[in-house]
């Protein structure tokens, strides 16, 4: 069933907390392998959308990118596609001219249990318990949906990197959740910069930009090594 929000006490948000926490964790336990949920939670946090219909049961998943980034959709797919979850990847064309792979997935109660966990009413927040379920494979895979390095000359021909997560769909003080997330679980001093309408993250300390990028190396599939090219060129 989804949860939709409502004003109630503090002692029941955290028993509703707690039961969302135990839904979650039995759900995945089911149907996810640990290589599988953190790819899926990784894309929660990126580069996703879960959606429920005035007549479903349960939610659904989709997943979008650019006709460029076709392979690492794929390699998604590949991922999931032992749980049954999952249709084939379909390419489409919009009316822009964009052009995309999207991949969709089945109604399921483990959708609708992350559903209750990312969504408040139909907006999409951070959830605190799925930043500390994130290994370096769930965060591999949120920075290449929603990650960009950029190296930029500098005086002397010098060149200077700098990392950006856009999180601009968050509010603020999610951002300033996320930062102080990736200072303590990850030793990566991350600040939060404006970006009307909303806020993203940025690193720019080379050296913490390189630390940043060898733990981000070893999962970051072929097609998308141009986001630890700094590193690995």
């Amino acid at each position: 069933m989804v949860r939709t929000s409502m004003s109630v006490p503090l002692i029941d948000l955290k028993k509703q907390y707690l039961s969302i926490k135990e839904e979650l964790d039995s759900a995945i336990c089911r149907v996810l392998s640990k290589e599988q949920e953190q790819i899926l939670l990784g894309t929660l946090m990126g580069d996703s959308g879960l959606h429920v219909g005035k007549t479903d049961r349960n939610a659904g998943l989709q997943v979008s990118h650019r006709a460029e980034d076709g392979e690492y959709l794929m390699w998604k797919y590949r991922s999931l596609r032992s749980t049954g979850l999952f249709h084939p990847p379909t390419f489409k064309v919009r009316g822009s001219g964009q052009r995309q792979w999207i991949l969709r997935s089945k109604h399921h109660s483990l959708f609708t249990s992350l559903y209750n966990l990312f969504y408040a009413g139909r907006k999409k927040v951070v959830p605190q318990e799925v930043l500390y379920r994130l290994g370096p494979l769930g965060l591999a895979v949120w920075y290449q949906d929603d990650g960009c390095l950029m190296v930029r000359k500098g005086r002397c021909h010098a060149y200077h990197p700098l990392i950006r997560l856009s999180t601009e769909s968050f509010s603020q003080d999610e951002a300033l959740m996320i930062r102080d997330w990736l200072i303590s679980a990850w030793d990566v001093p991350f600040r939060v910069c404006p970006n009307p309408p909303g806020w993203r993250l940025a690193l720019s300390i080379e050296k913490e930009v390189t630390k940043f990028l060898k733990l981000m190396g070893p999962h970051v599939v072929p097609c998308m090594k141009r986001k630890v090219r700094w590193c690995y060129v």
